[in-house]
């Protein structure tokens, strides 16, 4: 079943469900854009995935004895082309502070107008 979000809905819930981080593995730091949530929330998830348009899977998680599900893109392809000019056009505050650190951080991730 298809879900159909608002791209301002799927803003406001990145603004509280989202990081920004990143994989590093020996000498080479890769960006990580994650968004965690609840089971209960998978269906919810899965939208936000397709709304996105990204390949990578949504996943269960456990860790200190919590569930999560999980989202993580690590495409550069896909966070170059989706996940940056979307948060770039809409993201605020804090999280729109972490946002710039993160792409300072990744430079190639910027789109021209980043």
């Amino acid at each position: 079943m298809k879900h159909e979000l608002s791209k301002e809905r799927v803003l406001g819930i990145l603004e509280t469900s989202c990081s920004f981080t990143k994989n590093t593995s020996g000498l080479t730091k890769r960006p990580r854009f994650v968004v965690k949530m609840i089971p209960q929330n998978k269906i919810l998830l899965e939208a936000i995935r397709e709304f996105l348009g990204v390949r990578p899977p949504v996943r269960e998680y456990f860790a200190g004895g919590r569930h999560y599900i999980i989202l993580t893109v690590t495409g550069i392809s896909d966070l170059k082309t989706k996940i940056v000019p979307l948060l770039d056009e809409g993201l605020l505050g804090p999280k729109r502070e972490k946002f710039e650190d993160w792409l300072n951080e990744f430079k190639y991730l910027k789109s021209p107008k980043t």
